[in-house]
């Protein structure tokens, strides 16, 4: 079983566990490849631009993306905030789902950073629909400059935008002249749940974001991928934010392995995740969709049972986290093997909301 030895609050007495960490699909550790690699990494200087490692990154991410360039940050927060500044001026708005992560999760960065007003969309799963986005631009005088599309969508757990959807909201903005991002933390997801290429999903779009150290496993890092004129501005705005790291050559050399994490690995998630959702569905009280990727979210009909089981299993060393009061959140990922799904399933089957 893959597991970590971890200090866990939750767990009576402090007591030490090996620990099935399903809080986040950051847990990841390093491969064994990827540890190999960092080892041996040519690591010069980033600000210099003389960093092999880093610069064979963004030429791999580029080309996966369907884009002409990109950049090696440290996290998918920076990118998202260093495109947003690039795409808005202060006081221009953009058009994102109410629940997106960069509304609620991202340290009120568009309006710190960029200074940009949002204008929401009420849209639980994530997924835009094309006649929405165009109501939002036929209902003011002064146009919103872009569109923010997050794929997969975190709070919708896990849920896709697919290809058609995508293409079509490119044509909309095109209309209006406004640009597209797609915050794709997760796109490989998408991309393994749709049978299809990472850049099918990214290469419409003006700018991309992807996340390195969630399913992909890299210890840290993101990509920011767009045109050479968008990434050129992109630099300038990255100094702004302190992401000018200078020597990021064994990240880097970690992060092209993770690039090339096999399909095989993503699906075994997804499919962990079904089972996951699967015992959760036979708990008497709880209710959950089937996961379209990696992200379960369990609803209760009370915070009491919820927080009950989510102690329950800390204390057996399963950490899981909180999408609000009432649901669970459990994710998946390569550090949480079979054997380890194994268990958790085993320990939702056993469980009694009624006792417990």
């Amino acid at each position: 079983m893959r597991c970590a030895e971890l200090r866990c609050p939750l767990l009576r007495g402090a007591r030490t566990l090996m620990t099935i960490d399903l809080r986040s699909d950051t847990a990841t550790r390093p491969t064994a490849l990827m540890l190999a690699r960092m080892a041996d990494a040519e690591i010069g200087s980033y600000v210099f631009g003389d960093d092999p490692e880093s610069a064979r990154l963004e030429r791999e991410a580029a080309v996966l993306l369907g884009h002409e360039a990109a950049i090696f940050l440290p996290t998918a927060t920076m990118a998202n905030q260093v495109a947003l500044a690039v795409h808005l001026r202060p006081g221009e708005e953009f058009i994102v789902a109410s629940n997106s992560h960069v509304l609620v999760a991202e340290g009120g960065g568009p309006a710190a950073v960029a200074g940009a007003m949002p204008r929401a969309i009420n849209c639980l799963d994530g997924v835009l629909q094309p006649q929405e986005i165009r109501a939002c631009f036929a209902q003011t005088r002064r146009l919103p400059q872009l569109l923010w599309i997050e794929n997969t969508h975190t709070r919708g757990g896990g849920t896709v935008t697919d290809v058609q959807h995508v293409e079509e909201y490119a044509v909309i903005v095109r209309l209006y002249g406004a640009s597209l991002h797609v915050d794709g933390a997760r796109l490989v997801n998408a991309a393994v749940h749709l049978d299809v290429p990472v850049a099918h999903l990214s290469s419409p779009a003006d700018s991309v974001t992807l996340s390195l150290n969630k399913a992909l496993g890299a210890p840290v890092g993101a990509i920011l991928a767009g045109s050479s004129e968008f990434i050129e501005q992109a630099h300038n705005v990255r100094i702004r934010l302190g992401g000018f790291w200078r020597k990021p050559g064994h990240m880097a050399a970690a992060g092209r392995v993770a690039l090339q994490t096999p399909r095989a690995v993503i699906r075994r998630d997804h499919a962990a995740a079904k089972r996951l959702a699967a015992a959760l569905a036979r708990i008497d009280g709880c209710t959950t969709a089937e996961p379209q990727t990696n992200i379960v979210l369990a609803r209760f009909g009370s915070a009491q049972k919820a927080m009950r089981l989510r102690d329950s299993l800390a204390e057996t060393g399963i950490l899981v986290g909180m999408g609000d009061d009432l649901t669970l959140r459990l994710v998946t990922h390569y550090s949480a093997d079979d054997q380890a799904i194994n268990h958790v399933v085993s320990r939702l089957e056993t469980w009694d909301a009624r006792v417990a």
